[in-house]
Order: structure tokens, then sequence, then C-alpha cells
């Protein structure tokens, strides 16, 4: 037992030894949590009319900078009115998957309440579709609102809308005042004039090519402005029954984009072209460029949302 007793305190010495050695080395530094590089801005020139894809590309920077520093500090700074995201009209809103605002920073007293049910001049539920949107993706979302710029006028206004994590999202919007000219760019001058039994040929023609070489290829061919596909005003769009953009030759910047709640120089509510392509798989209003105007269309969607079919 003497043995046995001695052996044990030797043990235990032996341990205190090596605890109090290792007190007596220097303290482990801190880690240091690096500070973010700064998200450069693609904010317009002052007094530059502001468009669609300058809002996207300055909502896409907003969100680089959320997902790298995290939601409560960019929360903080999205709804400082002096914050370098605050330009004038671009400035970044966000709300929460219930519809709860947690960034207005021209509007505090909103914050932290539920606005999911606010509606726009005609009664749109425009929160609704704002966060129906971005808690699926990105897309962008049509609804009137009124402009300050121009004495509270009520005007159309397209936000885009990003998801950050699966509890909120971030976007910016601007108005369109007179309507977005959509395509913008690329169309070519050939006015040339068009049946109703031509205009379905040329869809089930890029139809039957959906089918038989896929939605990846096909996609291709229909963003190309100098394809097979572009028969002067005529071209094919090509959507998913998600209602996001698989192709557009004239307008690539809104590929891959959600756009359910999304009408050019909207003033009032229409049915998604999905739904009507859905239910009937026929023709569709739509408004290619004025909103005054009404004209008629085939769904491309009709028939090439799902190619295989």
């Amino acid at each position: 037992m003497r043995y046995l007793t001695c052996s044990c305190c030797g043990i235990v010495l032996l341990v205190a030894c090596i605890l109090v050695a290792g007190c007596t080395h220097p303290a482990t530094p801190e880690t240091v949590t690096p500070t973010p590089t700064p998200t450069t801005l693609p904010v317009p020139p002052k007094g530059a009319s502001v468009t669609t894809e300058d809002v996207i590309a300055y909502v896409d920077a907003a969100a680089a900078y959320a997902r790298e520093v995290g939601k409560e500090k960019a929360i903080e700074e999205f709804n400082d009115p002096d914050s370098r995201f605050n330009q004038g009209e671009l400035y970044i809103f966000s709300e929460d998957v219930h519809g709860n605002a947690l960034a207005e920073p021209f509007q505090h007293e909103i914050v932290g309440t539920n606005i999911l049910y606010m509606v726009d001049a005609y009664g749109i539920p425009l929160v609704k579709n704002l966060v129906d949107t971005g808690m699926r993706g990105k897309g962008l979302v049509s609804y009137n609102y009124p402009n300050p710029s121009r004495n509270y006028t009520i005007e159309p206004k397209v936000s885009y809308v990003v998801n950050i994590d699966p509890t909120y999202y971030i976007g910016a919007g601007h108005y369109e005042n007179q309507g977005t000219t959509f395509p913008v760019t690329g169309m070519k001058d050939e006015h040339p004039a068009i049946t109703t039994e031509e205009l379905v040929a040329f869809v089930k023609n890029a139809a039957g090519y959906a089918r038989q070489n896929g939605m990846e290829q096909s996609a291709d061919a229909f963003r190309d402005p100098d394809g097979p596909f572009i028969r002067g005003e005529l071209y094919i769009i090509a959507y998913d029954f998600h209602e996001k953009n698989l192709a557009h030759p004239y307008a690539p910047w809104i590929e891959g984009l959600i756009l359910t709640h999304y009408r050019p120089g909207y003033r009032r509510h229409n049915r998604p072209a999905d739904g009507y392509c859905r239910a009937w798989r026929g023709f569709c209003p739509h408004h290619p460029e004025d909103p005054g105007e009404r004209d008629v269309g085939l769904c491309p969607e009709t028939v090439l949302c799902h190619s295989g079919r």
C-alpha cells in the first residue's frame, strides 16, 4: 500500500507540473475578425436615369455585403439614412419571410411592424408579391407607388429582390415613369405582317426544336439574336413553370430571374402569362411597350417550359 500511495502521489505531482507548465506559456492571441472588404457600389452618375439593370447590379452588390457581414450588421447598415447603400432614389429595403419590415431607411416608423398586407393604389398586395419572389430566389416585382420626386404621383415601380438566407431578403426599386420599353434595344426594324397561323407555326416549330434538343441547347438557340428563332419582331422567350426566365434574345439581364409579379410599365394587375399557358395553352394578353395598349401574342412558355413534354 505504501508503494501504491507513493505512485499515486507521483502521478498527481506529474499532472500538476504539466498543468503549471502549461500556464507559463504565453496566452494564445484572440482571433481577430477581418474587416469586410468595402463593396463597390455600381451607382449611376448623379442626374442619370436609373434603369432596371442599374437596380439589379446595385442590389447584387448589397446582397454580397449582407452575406459577408451577417444579418444583424447588414440590417443596421441598411437602416442608416446616411449609409453608402442609400443613394437618393436607390436605397435598400428588407423584409423577413413573414412580411415584417427589417430595413426602411426613410420610414423607420414601420421597421419592426408587419406590412405583409400592404397594397398599392390598385389593391395589389405588393409586399406579398415581394416576399413571394424574394424568398424563392431573385426576381423583379411590379407595383404602383407614390413618387415623392413627382409630387407623390402614383407611378409604376419595379423592384428587384434577392434572397439572403432562409429568413429574409433585400431589395431596391425605381420608378418607370412613362413605362419601360421592352425589350430595350436590339429589336430589328422589320415589321412584316404576321398572321395568327404564322405565329402559331413559329412557336410550334420552336417547341419541336426544344423537345428534340433539350432545354440547354434550346435556350442557347432562343437567346441568340442572330439565330433561327428571330424573325423580324417575332422571337421566342422561354420560362419554366416557376415563372423563371430561361432565355430572352433582347433582354439577357432578366435570365434566371423570377418574373411571376413583373409587368413592364405595369399599371394594373394581370394574370401571369404562365397561368394562361398552364390553363389553356393558347394566347395571352401582354404589354410589350406602352401600358395603355393591349396586344396579343402566343405564350412561348406554353410549350417551352417543359421541353420534354
